[in-house]
């Protein structure tokens, strides 16, 4: 409860910061909004030449759109800010600020600078969402129930996997670079799975599981379940990780917080 208090209050805070430009402020949600707009009317042309892609209809995949949309997005609102600026915050020795807060200090790390921009575009991945729900059979509630929790799962695997990668900063201090590879791989939770050599399936959706984020909430909702026991696995594997990994990433911070000054 305390985080998420933190995180609202924070939102709040960042939405002042943001909306003073309100120019500026509208032109960066409409290009996050872009981004979906964009693949929305890729696949829209491709489905006027062909009946399906990777087993997958017109409707399957503008649900797969808005929901990688809607994952990524609100991903990206909540920790993409803070996930890239873990190596600056260790760069500048600034991490033992949060060790001294009531909170989980990798959480508080991780969700310190929520993008408004990214959560304010979210309903146009909602609406693309909506019109392939529309294009497919009609499900019963429990689908758009299980839907509901496995997006809400997607996040929190896609957090952990950013802190996951945060820790090697408190070893390596600069590794920013890591965290645009991890964003350039999260593209490709809006194709099919079924399209990729079964090389690249098995690396995304078992290894680096950006696949999995907006394919097994999906093919859940279509009756699919194929995908579902390691999906779940994920979490609980990242976290016993991370709960190994955190003590000993801060015994590999000691002394990375001069690095600012003896590299100057």
């Amino acid at each position: 409860m305390s985080l998420l208090m933190y995180v609202l209050k924070a939102i709040l805070i960042r939405f002042r910061r943001e909306s003073v430009f309100r120019g500026s402020f509208l032109l960066r949600i409409l290009g996050k909004a872009s981004y979906v707009i964009v693949y929305y009317i890729f696949f829209d042309v491709i489905f006027g030449s062909m009946e399906g892609i990777g087993g997958w209809d017109r409707g399957s995949v503008f649900m797969l759109v808005g929901t990688s949309g809607l994952v990524l997005g609100l991903s990206q609102s909540l920790f993409g800010r803070g996930a890239v600026g873990l190596s600056e915050l260790v760069r500048r020795g600034g991490v033992e600020m949060f060790l001294t807060r009531p909170l989980p200090a990798g959480l508080f790390m991780l969700f310190r600078e929520p993008s408004i921009s990214d959560l304010l575009s979210l309903p146009v991945s909602l609406m693309v969402l909506i019109h392939g729900m529309q294009m497919t059979h009609a499900r019963p509630p429990g689908s758009c129930f299980l839907f509901v929790l496995l997006i809400l799962v997607s996040v929190t695997i896609y957090s952990q996997l950013h802190l996951f990668l945060g820790l090697f900063a408190f070893k390596f201090v600069r590794l920013s670079a890591i965290f645009w590879w991890l964003s350039d791989f999260s593209d490709y939770a809006r194709y099919p799975y079924r399209i990729f050599p079964m090389a690249f399936r098995i690396i995304f959706l078992y290894i680096i599981p950006v696949l999995a984020l907006s394919n097994v909430p999906v093919m859940v909702y279509l009756g699919d379940y194929s995908l579902v026991a390691p999906f779940l696995a994920f979490p609980m594997f990242f976290a016993f990780l991370l709960r190994f990994l955190f003590p000993r990433a801060l015994r590999w911070y000691e002394g990375t917080g001069t690095y600012e000054l003896v590299e100057g």
